[in-house]
C-alpha cells in the first residue's frame, strides 16, 4: 500500500469518527432536554449515543460498498459475489448471456429457488467449438431441464445462438450488470479425451466487472448488454424452458 492509499484510508477512518461525534450530539442533546438526563448520567449517555451512531455508520457503509462497481481479476470471484447477493436481495427477471453456462449454474440455481424468472443465451451445441464444448451445452441443457429447473419455480427459458462468441454477462432487473469475456486459446497440448480439440474457451478466470442502476458508466453497460439481448432473441433458436 503506497503512500497515498495509507493516507486515503487514514482520512476515511477520521472522517467516520468525526461523523460519529457529529450524529452522537443531538442524541446526547435529546436526552439532556426530554428525559431529564443529570450530570452523573450524561457520560453514559455519551457513550451509548456513539455506540449507536458508530453502528448506523457501519451499516450505511457496509451498504453502499455493497453498491459499488468492481472489476474482478477472475469472473467467477465476481459470479461467487452474485450468489451471495441474491440470497440476501430477490429479483424479478434475470438474463445470461453464456457459451455453455456451466459455471454460472450454481448462480442460476440460487435464482431459481427465489423464483426469478430466468432467460439463458448459450451457444447453439451444433456451432460450439469442438465436442468438449457441444458435450458441455448439452449437458447444461440437460441440467437446466431436469435438476435446476425441475418443476418448481419461475420458468427457465433457453435460447441457442449460433453466431460467434465473445460476450459472458448477465442483467438483474435492470438493477445489476455483469460484463466479462471469452478469450480463445490455442492448447499446447491436446486432451486424449477430445484429440481434435486444438482450442481452449477461456471465460470464468478472465477479468470482469460488475455495476449497479446508480453507478458511473452503469447506463452504457446496460444499453450494451440489452443490445447484445435484442441480437441473440432476433437470430437465436429457442430450446427449452422448466416450464414447457
Amino acid at each position: 500500500m503506497g503512500f497515498r492509499d495509507k493516507f486515503r484510508e487514514k482520512r476515511t477512518i477520521a472522517s467516520k469518527w468525526l461523523l460519529c461525534i457529529l450524529m452522537s450530539f443531538p442524541i446526547f442533546m435529546i436526552g439532556i432536554k426530554y428525559f431529564g438526563i443529570t450530570i452523573d448520567k450524561e457520560w453514559s449517555l455519551a457513550i451509548i449515543a456513539s455506540i449507536i451512531s458508530a453502528t448506523l455508520i457501519e451499516i450505511l457503509d457496509n451498504t453502499s460498498n455493497e453498491k459499488k462497481s468492481k472489476l474482478y481479476a477472475e469472473q467467477q470471484d465476481m459470479y461467487n459475489d452474485l450468489i451471495s447477493l441474491c440470497k440476501k436481495h430477490h429479483y424479478k427477471e434475470a438474463t445470461f448471456i453464456q457459451y455453455s453456462g456451466r459455471k454460472a449454474v450454481e448462480l442460476i440455481t440460487q435464482l431459481h429457488k427465489n423464483e426469478t424468472k430466468i432467460r439463458l443465451f448459450v451457444k447453439h451445441p451444433e456451432t460450439a467449438v469442438g465436442v468438449e464444448q457441444t458435450r458441455r451445452i448439452e449437458g447444461v441443457l440437460d441440467n437446466m431441464s431436469t435438476e435446476v429447473g425441475g418443476t418448481h419455480g419461475a420458468p427457465i427459458e433457453v435460447t441457442a445462438y449460433r453466431t460467434e462468441a465473445s460476450l459472458r454477462g448477465l442483467m438483474l432487473d435492470d438493477k445489476v450488470v455483469a460484463l466479462g469475456w471469452y478469450v480463445f486459446k490455442k492448447k499446447d497440448k491436446l486432451s486424449p479425451k477430445f484429440t481434435h480439440d486444438d482450442v481452449n474457451i477461456w471465460g470464468h478466470n478472465m477479468p470482469g466487472i460488475l455495476l449497479y442502476k446508480g453507478n458511473s458508466n452503469f447506463e452504457e453497460a446496460a444499453n450494451f448488454f440489452r443490445k447484445m439481448k435484442k441480437h441473440y432473441e432476433k437470430h437465436g433458436e429457442r430450446l427449452s424452458s422448466s416450464s414447457d
